[in-house]
């Protein structure tokens, strides 16, 4: 029988591995050692359902506005105030990704909006 010292359990990595990653200083975790490809992808699709079912930090009433009005907004602040050391380039894409996405899809709303699209109404433009 090994010795109760020199014998370490499988699950032991995996609860140091996720220690270090919570313990560590914030900004100072690298993007890709926490999350992959896939996602980022879900973040681009769907970041309402990927922050609400993903280990991404959540709370506060900060939060439950930006994940209402602004998911994208709240994943570009998100992801600055943890990567920002270590994946600035990752950052600035969420930035820019936060931006134009929220635009457009403010602007989009509007225009079905003025023209009647998914409003309900008549049908008719306003005046």
């Amino acid at each position: 029988l090994p010795r109760t010292e020199d014998y370490r359990m499988p699950e032991t990595e995996a609860v140091e591995a996720v220690a270090q990653v919570l313990m560590a200083p914030s900004g100072e975790v690298d993007f890709w050692a926490v999350h992959g490809m896939w996602f980022v992808l879900a973040m681009c699709c769907f970041p309402r359902l990927t922050l609400l079912f993903s280990s991404v930090p959540f709370g506060g009433l900060g939060w439950w506005l930006g994940f209402i009005f602004a998911p994208r907004l709240l994943v570009a602040i998100l992801a600055t105030t943890a990567y920002w050391n270590t994946n600035r380039t990752l950052c600035v894409v969420a930035w820019v990704w936060a931006v134009f996405g929220e635009c457009a899809e403010k602007d989009t709303g509007r225009r079905a909006t003025t023209r009647g699209g998914s409003s309900g109404g008549g049908g008719g433009e306003f005046v």
